[in-house]
């Protein structure tokens, strides 16, 4: 247990989720750069919640709110989950189930784990390094997805696009992280973003 808390406190000591554009390896840096306190925190494209985690441990708001257009359904299924029921096993096959029926919530709390990039269209990730199995890093992923469900407690999550959110309402005792999808890149759920406005 000892190498997982120092395998934590490499990434802030927060949940992290693979993801492709994550912030994950960055976040420390990035947060140093955001007040400390305030109303609301706001993430409008919260990605796999990395930047989100580590903030939610770190600085002092009085309110929370993670968007996004395609991982909202993850938040909530890591919110609700029930750990006792996390599979004992994967493989190939279960992989494939999995990928199959993204509406289990389980597919989709176990996609970033289980896939190349944290995503279903990479591939079946397979092993461990060296030759350990999903059963050897089960227990360090039950502990990452029973920290994010503490860190999503009492927070507003929602599936809008980012021009639907109402951010103009917010004032200056509100923060914002806006990190949209990157400039000219293919990305599958946010199609014509404007990153201009």
């Amino acid at each position: 247990m000892e190498s997982f808390r120092c395998y934590m406190e490499a990434f802030g000591g927060a949940p992290f989720f693979t993801y492709q554009g994550s912030k994950a390896n960055i976040r420390t840096w990035v947060i140093q750069f955001m007040p400390t306190e305030g109303r609301w925190y706001v993430e409008p494209f919260g990605g796999r919640g990395n930047m989100f985690f580590l903030a939610r441990k770190q600085l002092k708001f009085s309110n929370w709110h993670i968007n996004d257009l395609n991982s909202a359904g993850f938040f909530n299924n890591l919110a609700s989950a029930d750990l006792d029921k996390m599979p004992t096993a994967v493989d190939r096959t279960a992989f494939d189930t999995f990928k199959a029926n993204r509406q289990d919530p389980w597919s989709q709390i176990m996609e970033p784990e289980i896939s190349h990039l944290g995503h279903y269209r990479g591939g079946y990730k397979g092993a461990y390094g060296k030759g350990k199995t999903w059963q050897f890093n089960r227990d360090k992923y039950a502990a990452r997805v029973q920290q994010a469900q503490e860190s999503l407690k009492d927070v507003k999550v929602t599936s809008l696009s980012w021009d639907q959110m109402g951010l103009q309402k917010y004032g200056p005792e509100d923060f914002i992280y806006l990190d949209p999808p990157y400039l000219d890149t293919d990305n599958r759920y946010y199609k014509d973003i404007d990153h201009e406005a």
